[in-house]
């Protein structure tokens, strides 16, 4: 009897034993990775799953129902710390989380169906369909309504360097792949020993899991293996435990910009060794004061119409008063220099209280609000080295993460990273190119009349225009923001693009602020995206962030810093240089996307042709 006809006879698959099988494997999931970070659990995490795929028995829609709750659940765990973010946050985390189970019960379902698919008149092997399937499922994933790649099989073992130096080769990808090969043969063994599996797809799966694993070690080993090139420039990663909310005042704005003001120019003047550059976390250098860009056409918001009435008599007013906050941003930023130099400035330090007044003349906040305040109790400095004061040649750059105001024919805002040289002076910047869905952005805002100006400020950012390239001396800097590490195809595409203009950055510079997530394993996750994109990208990762994870990764993704979750410090970390290219960043998901082809290859069946 053939397994057609097996499958119109069998007894279908109680939803009791798929519910079974379902909270077994995300159980197993869940303890692989952050918190617990069990991660051989993961080699053996799929097997319940893997049980159900093998079965000729059907699964009824309650069963699939079941997966869809247990996955649900799984994510529900894994994504957490979401709900602090914001009391609606609670609505978005149950929505994303029935989405993301979504996809396991798509992997069960098209593995079923494939593993049904007759190729030459035999059925395809579970060894080679399973990992196809579960590598398409990661990759529509990372790609539908924006994507996201948190908790991707390979991010189980970030922390196992021989395990991830292939994702150069395919990214997450691949390394999950890996994952399910090992898995696959752990579930024939088992069903073989239970007499439920040919003695011949087990040794397949056995001697596939084999070669792949064991490629995969000796790839990494002779990767890991590989000398790095000279130090490049030494970054001061600052960190504090800001408490944040969705929408913040103007002086609780100053208020941050103070204490990470300090922390900064204590970090500078203790560093045992000179500081390049200062990375500022996401939007913490913002301060009420954002950086403004003004088109030579730009139309005048009727907002500034209603304040100052009078400009609609001296349209120079408008242009006037964005020159003098421009002003204003670049001498508190070189008035922060001089504070961490003192004794490089000779003539003394710029007179930021003069473009504070110019400013705030336009403006109802009080001239002094934004002054950098001296120092109280200095937050540590996490430097491997002694802390003797060091006089720097010069002031270090600032790579700070702030919003951007831009006015052309509107007014658009963006999260960014501004580069500011040792002169004080804005160089370029960097707007954030993958915006949170319904966080940062309406996807259908923009064009129902009406609809912008009901969304608050913070949910109607603009996004960026591709990668940028920012040479600090002999570094080249790849900026980005938060979720960008976290979405694995940004960074890599980047790159690509940055590398085919002549400009391939040295390093990633990440800035990000989790406060938002508590102190919840989101903050891990958002960790071990960036280790895999270090070694998709080959190239070092910086991270400054509000709460953490702040870290300096090497380019084989381990993690050489990083400072406790919570704390108030600054780590210095002097990255090096990597001339490895990386297939994966030159070639992109095409591989992945050539999985999710052979899946749809495999599933979709055209009905036989009737006599």
């Amino acid at each position: 009897m053939d397994e057609t006809n097996n499958l119109k006879t069998a007894k279908p698959i109680s939803p009791r034993s798929a519910a079974a099988a379902a909270l077994a494997s995300v159980f197993l999931l869940w303890l692989s990775g952050p918190p617990l970070g069990w991660w051989p659990l993961a080699m053996v995490a799929l097997v319940p799953w893997l049980t159900l795929i093998a079965q000729p028995s059907a699964i009824t829609r309650t069963g699939y129902l079941a997966i869809w709750a247990a996955s649900t659940l799984y994510w529900l765990f894994v994504l957490q710390g979401l709900r602090h973010a914001h009391p609606a946050m609670y609505i978005c985390w149950v929505a994303l989380a029935g989405y993301l189970g979504i996809y396991h019960v798509a992997f069960v379902g098209l593995s079923r169906r494939s593993l049904r698919t007759r190729l030459g008149g035999r059925s395809l092997p579970i060894a080679v369909v399973v990992p196809v399937v579960w590598v398409a499922t990661e990759c529509v994933r990372n790609y539908l309504l924006t994507g996201i790649s948190v908790a991707m099989l390979g991010h189980a073992v970030a922390n196992v360097p021989l395990m991830i130096q292939i994702a150069d080769l395919g990214g997450t990808y691949l390394v999950g792949m890996v994952i399910v090969c090992v898995n696959v043969s752990m579930a024939m063994m088992w069903l073989r020993f239970r007499g439920q599996e040919h003695q011949q797809s087990a040794s397949l799966a056995i001697a596939i899991s084999l070669s792949a694993l064991i490629g995969t070690i000796g790839y990494g080993v002779v990767r890991r293996q590989t000398p790095t090139g000279d130090p490049l420039a030494t970054f001061a990663l600052l960190q504090r435990d800001e408490a944040v909310v969705y929408e913040q005042s103007a002086d609780r704005e100053i208020e941050i910009f103070q204490n990470y003001a300090r922390q900064s120019v204590a970090a500078v003047q203790s560093s045992s060794r000179p500081i390049d550059i200062v990375l500022w976390p996401e939007s913490m250098f913002s301060g009420a004061s954002p950086w403004m860009i003004m088109a030579d056409d730009a139309k005048v918001p009727e907002q500034f119409y209603d304040i100052y009435p009078e400009a609609r008599q001296d349209p120079s007013l408008f242009r006037r008063t964005v020159d003098d906050r421009i002003d204003y941003f670049q001498q508190r930023a070189q008035q922060l220099q001089w504070m961490s130099t003192p004794t490089n400035q000779p003539s003394g330090p710029p007179n930021a209280a003069d473009a504070a007044n110019a400013a705030n003349a336009a403006s109802d906040e009080p001239a002094t609000t934004n002054q950098i305040e001296p120092a109280g109790d200095e937050p540590k400095v996490g430097d491997a080295e002694d802390s003797r004061s060091v006089v720097a040649l010069s002031p270090p750059a600032i790579l700070a993460g702030c919003g951007v105001v831009e006015y052309d024919d509107s007014v658009g805002s963006y999260s960014a990273v501004v580069h500011i040289d040792s002169d004080g002076k804005v160089v370029d910047w960097y707007g954030k190119n993958h915006l949170v869905m319904f966080g940062e952005y309406v996807p259908i805002a923009p064009w129902i009349p009406g609809l912008r100006s009901l969304i608050p400020p913070g949910m109607g950012l603009r996004t960026g225009a591709g990668g940028k390239a920012m040479q600090i001396g002999d570094t080249i800097v790849a900026p980005n923001i938060c979720i960008e590490t976290a979405v694995e195809r940004v960074a890599v595409n980047q790159l690509r693009e940055l590398a085919a203009e002549g400009t391939m950055p040295d390093v990633i510079a990440t800035v990000t602020n989790d406060g938002w997530f508590d102190d919840s394993s989101v903050i891990e996750h958002h960790l071990r995206c960036a280790q895999l994109v270090a070694v998709a990208c080959r190239r070092p990762i910086v991270s400054a962030a509000n709460n953490g994870p702040t870290a300096w990764i090497d380019s084989n993704g381990s993690i050489v810093k990083r400072l406790p979750i919570g704390a108030n410090e600054t780590l210095i970390a002097t990255p090096r240089r990597d001339n490895r290219s990386s297939v994966y960043v030159q070639i992109g998901a095409i591989p992945a996307w050539i999985c999710v082809l052979l899946t749809a290859a495999t599933t979709i069946r055209r009905k036989p042709k009737q006599k």
